[in-house]
């Protein structure tokens, strides 16, 4: 297995510009189909096939331009004792995760993510009910190797202390 510097900026596999464009395609058509049905059953319009067609291709362009622009803004790494996530092209983000604060690190892969050899990081931090983040597209060396770094610096508890803030009495 192949080591990894977590202190210098990565980005996920190229592979993940297939996942994302992906995404961003379905979300694309959940939010125009609306509009290419009325031209499609339109009567009288010879020209709705080009039309419809024409909206397709700059979808597919504009999607896939989102796509290459959300993969190259999106890095992480590790930096002293923090997680540091940058994402975000027009809307920049900048999320740093206290090693302390993760609970949970999950890895898992969808059948799309099995057929590109990636799979997906999910972290937990205290205090959020949902995951905190997730990277859709980890070679599948690199997500293990990455899990065990964020997962070294959970800290385990014991349920009946944590709940009661006391050592249960000796019985």
């Amino acid at each position: 297995m192949t080591s990894f510097d977590f202190s210098q900026e990565r980005r996920q596999s190229v592979k993940g510009l297939i996942l994302i464009f992906i995404q961003e395609g379905r979300k694309a058509i959940k939010m125009f189909w609306p509009i290419l049905v009325p031209i499609l059953f339109k009567k009288g319009s010879e020209n709705r096939f080009l039309i419809i067609g024409a909206i397709l291709l700059g979808g597919l362009l504009l999607t896939l331009v989102h796509a290459i622009l959300f993969y190259r803004a999106y890095k992480f790494h590790v930096k002293g004792n923090q997680f540091i996530l940058r994402k975000g092209y027009l809307n920049r983000k900048v999320l740093t995760i206290p090693l302390d604060r993760i609970q949970n690190v999950k890895t898992s892969q969808s059948v799309l993510q099995q057929a590109l050899k990636v799979m997906s990081l999910e972290i937990d931090t205290a205090g959020s009910s949902q995951k905190e983040l997730k990277i859709h597209a980890l070679s599948a060396d690199l997500a293990v190797q990455l899990a065990r770094v964020l997962s070294s610096h959970l800290t385990v508890t014991d349920p009946v202390t944590s709940a009661t803030g006391n050592a249960p009495a000796p019985t």
